[in-house]
């Protein structure tokens, strides 16, 4: 993980930043497949 993004994840609560970093992650794979195909 970037550590931008590390940073980010510290300033918001463990259980919503953990939810908001999973479809973030998800939403971030799927536009990168899009964009390779």
């Amino acid at each position: 993980m970037p550590h931008e993004y590390a940073d980010m994840k510290k300033t918001l609560p463990h259980d919503e930043g953990a939810s908001f970093w999973i479809h973030f992650g998800i939403a971030f794979k799927l536009s990168a497949i899009s964009y390779t195909r």
